[in-house]
């Protein structure tokens, strides 16, 4: 798995100020706890460098990399062991000397020519900064329709009440900022209230519902006789489907017995390639031979054993 995979499914990646290495490791911490694996010091100085090397020994979980604003800074946080850079503005000579020596940069681009200027230089993930102040989502979606293939870090002014609008966008990679742990939470030691706060915004990250549940019948005259029951109880609207009918959208009915002992279960979430990762962690194991994909993205995936007598998939939500 490569670094702009890890960020990917990571989805968040909080920005962290300190030149304390033992804050940086605390912040560290108190992130993977809310479920958060990426993250980036801002590097200004030796003490964020000390700090990224502190991270790295400590927390062999957490996916570290810098914030870098100058050539200096850059050399600093990759001599520190920093496994990804990224800067607010775009430049040239950092984009070459990373892509030297093979080090994982996100340049800052906000408009046409810098976008265009860096994917000449094989860039396929930039970030977006300040991103609400040069017009948010509605600025980004424009982007992404003309620059067709490349990804944003969308930063600045973005937290858990707008993150959604921006972590479902198909051509958004992560988000940046640091509302996930600011630098009051350092300063007051708040790391439960950070972790808090990852696992809220992981939350909508994933965006995890119940889709619907699907019964096992044997033949369509016994899954249409059944969706009937359901529409005599509660007024359920019925449609058919061509392997089953639905009572409202909750309840599949299939026309034959197909996966699942007595059925299956359909959970949502808003990228399936994240929810595998997410589960994963978990120690759950999906089946990868029945992932259905559009354009390479996967929309539908099986766990590998049932759950209470049903197989349960995830779906990716409009799919």
């Amino acid at each position: 798995m490569t670094v702009f995979d890890r960020i990917y499914n990571a989805a968040l990646l909080p920005q962290i100020k300190t030149g304390s290495a033992d804050d940086a490791v605390l912040a560290a911490k108190a992130l993977l706890s809310g479920g958060v694996d990426a993250m980036e010091l801002v590097c200004r100085s030796d003490d964020e460098a000390a700090a990224i090397a502190a991270v790295q020994e400590q927390c062999p979980d957490m996916l570290v990399g810098a914030q870098c604003a100058t050539w200096e800074a850059c050399e600093k946080a990759a001599e520190s062991g920093a496994q990804f850079l990224t800067t607010p503005g775009y430049s040239e000579k950092i984009v070459a000397w990373c892509d030297e020596r093979g080090i994982p940069v996100i340049p800052g681009c906000v408009t046409p020519s810098e976008i265009m200027a860096a994917t000449v230089q094989g860039v396929r993930i930039v970030k977006f900064f300040p991103a609400e102040a040069f017009g948010g989502m509605k600025t980004l979606a424009s982007l992404a329709e003309v620059f067709e293939g490349v990804k944003f870090l969308p930063c600045g002014g973005i937290d858990n009440e707008n993150l959604a609008d921006y972590v479902e966008a198909p051509f958004v990679q992560a988000v940046g900022g640091s509302w996930l742990c600011t630098a009051g939470d350092i300063a007051t030691r708040s790391f439960e209230a950070v972790t808090e706060r990852c696992k809220a915004a992981r939350a909508i990250v994933l965006g995890f519902t119940l889709g619907h549940v699907g019964v096992n019948a044997a033949n369509a005259e016994e899954s249409l006789a059944l969706c009937k029951t359901f529409r005599a109880a509660f007024g359920f609207d019925i449609w058919e489907m061509p392997a089953s009918f639905f009572a409202s959208s909750g309840v599949e009915v299939m026309k034959h017995s197909e996966v699942g002992t007595n059925g299956h279960i359909a959970i949502l979430t808003n990228s399936v390639r994240r929810a595998e990762a997410e589960l994963a962690k978990k120690g759950f194991a999906l089946d990868l031979s029945t992932e259905k994909c559009i354009g390479g993205e996967p929309i539908a995936v099986y766990f590998q054993n049932e759950l209470g007598g049903f197989a349960v998939h995830l779906l990716k939500k409009g799919a």
